[in-house]
């Protein structure tokens, strides 16, 4: 037997659709169509073809060295309390991260289209362990087979973005208490540009 233990807050009806249910029905209708193992393959290949080339960011090579600092800090917008009702942090207060905590991976971001992209994430990341290879665009799957190395996707460019990576290959790690993003060229001449 159940017992009621009371409400801790106000509970609103789940309005979403369920995502089985949704998935079910589809597979139902396309059942009484005739039309079941077409649907299946359409969705077999539309998985396919996103676990391949997920959606990421076009990039352009990079043609110069550009280093600059990006500051982890976030601002709280409203403030936490802890289990007893007592501010724990104010709102509006400046937190950063890497001030408590280090980082000691190294990512590595490049394009996976591009050849001499991928040979500067072999000499310039040949860490196993440290450091992190991420393509923004390119055949994910192709690319780990080749290289027998793991990968990661910066889908939609999340943290492109969030580093204000301008160009590919780069180089994010942390160096006190901000993250360095050097940007450069993939075969190693190039140019510095100016602070």
């Amino acid at each position: 037997m159940t017992e009621n233990l009371g409400q801790i807050a106000p509970a609103s009806p789940i309005v979403e659709a369920d995502f089985g249910e949704v998935m079910r029905s589809m597979a139902v209708a396309e059942r009484q169509r005739g039309d079941f193992k077409v649907w299946i393959g359409r969705q077999q290949q539309h998985v396919y073809a996103y676990i391949q080339r997920p959606k990421g960011i076009t990039l352009p090579a990079s043609v110069l060295f550009r280093q600059h600092w990006v500051d982890m800090s976030l601002q709280i917008s409203q403030e936490i309390r802890d289990a007893d009702g007592r501010v724990m942090v104010p709102a509006g207060t400046r937190i950063n991260p890497l001030h408590y905590l280090h980082y000691g991976k190294v990512l590595c971001f490049i394009n996976g289209d591009d050849p001499e992209q991928v040979k500067w994430s072999v000499r310039s990341c040949p860490d196993r362990v440290r450091d992190r290879l991420i393509l923004v665009e390119g055949n994910l799957m192709k690319i780990s087979h080749e290289s027998s190395r793991r990968w990661y996707f910066d889908q939609y460019g999340v943290l492109s973005r969030r580093f204000s990576l301008r160009s590919v290959p780069a180089k994010v790690y942390q160096q006190g208490e901000a993250m360095l993003v050097t940007e450069e060229p993939a075969s190693g001449g190039g140019r510095r540009e100016l602070p």
